[in-house]
């Protein structure tokens, strides 16, 4: 593969760019001379026709299927499918209390409906040379994949139901069912409805909370009864902090924890969905996202359209959770599996005399 690096040149030019299309962007262009507008919009047109000669050279020319890698071409197959399910896991008939723009007017690239079809993927495989092996381990796939969507959107449906919430609907869901929801799923925190703002999708629950900016006992009492505000504290420290055993939560990376959701109304949910008491607790850590309602606008769209489609379309689950004791030291027991074999932390290090090496 040819590398391209980005001279001196090149990199002032992309800075310039940069610059100008921030600025073109921005509301600064608005209240701005509008010849100097002109002037920035015709300096970014020659900027990009400058970098335009500088491009890498892309492989235009067609490739025999059969010179494909099978794993490229099996995982392009796979992708394509998978795009058919996106609109099932994002945000498509959202609703809940708060006024989002980004929400409102954020609409995906459409998908042709014979795409969910088995028809579809029959053709991509002949299209690709995928034999009927391949194709039956896709089909298995997505067979898994939907059904996973389908008990993820039956549980979410059933928690709405406990307080008299359904997913489809127009009319704006009373904020009370929101600080009801919220008491059973956050230990018994009681919210004053009017500082709290929800919203959901078929497969997510999202809770934006008025949590005041400063230590004003007023501010903090406008949110929860004296004996609540405590732990609404440490909730909003432990969402503004980092710390790596949030990654056992993707995609959410929330505070629900498992532990803490009210044992009785699991039940209830359990009776709804035919889940678990442990299923409920697990997906649920993993589906109820909470964040201030100053940063709502600016994140909710990356979060609902954003990480959960990669809980359900990918491997990346396995990979966060693999992150979630990076923190800890290492023991001498830790294991990595190489090419050659497991290989354990002790096995680095060697004792010659008094002195130990790497």
């Amino acid at each position: 593969m040819t590398e391209f690096h980005l001279n001196e040149a090149q990199r002032s030019l992309m800075a310039e760019a940069l610059y100008l299309a921030r600025f073109l962007i921005g509301q600064g262009a608005e209240h701005a001379d509008p010849s100097l507008v002109q002037r920035r919009r015709d300096r970014i047109r020659e900027i990009q026709h400058a970098l335009q000669t500088q491009t890498h050279p892309v492989h235009r020319d067609a490739r025999p299927v059969s010179a494909i890698p099978l794993a490229v071409r099996r995982a392009f197959v796979q992708a394509l499918m998978l795009v058919s399910r996106y609109f099932t896991v994002g945000g498509l008939g959202w609703r809940g209390t708060l006024r989002s723009p980004t929400l409102s007017q954020y609409c995906p690239d459409p998908v042709p409906p014979d795409w969910h079809t088995p028809d579809r993927l029959l053709k991509l495989c002949d299209r690709f040379q995928l034999g009927d092996d391949c194709h039956d381990t896709l089909r298995h796939h997505l067979s898994d994949v939907d059904a996973d969507i389908a008990v993820q959107r039956r549980l979410i449906a059933a928690v709405l139901d406990t307080v008299h919430l359904t997913v489809e609907g127009d009319a704006v869901p009373p904020r009370e069912a929101f600080a009801a929801l919220f008491q059973v799923l956050f230990g018994g925190i009681l919210l004053n409805p009017d500082k709290l703002d929800g919203l959901f999708t078929p497969t997510q629950i999202y809770f934006c909370v008025d949590f005041p900016t400063g230590d004003r006992a007023e501010d903090w009492q406008a949110l929860s009864v004296p004996e609540h505000q405590s732990r609404l504290r440490d909730l909003h420290h432990q969402i503004q902090t980092f710390n790596f055993s949030k990654f056992r939560r993707f995609p959410t990376f929330g505070p629900c924890d498992p532990a803490t959701i009210d044992g009785r109304w699991v039940r209830q949910v359990c009776d709804r969905t035919g889940l678990s008491a442990s299923e409920v607790r697990e997906m649920l850590s993993k589906s109820v996202g909470v964040l201030p309602r100053a940063d709502a606008e600016m994140v909710l769209i990356h979060d609902i359209w954003g990480p959960y489609w990669q809980l359900r379309f990918s491997q990346f689950e396995s990979d966060y959770a693999s992150l979630s004791d990076c923190d800890e030291p290492l023991r001498a027991g830790e294991t990595a599996y190489t090419e050659t074999g497991p290989l354990t932390c002790r096995e680095l290090f060697q004792l010659q005399g008094d002195t130990v090496t790497l």
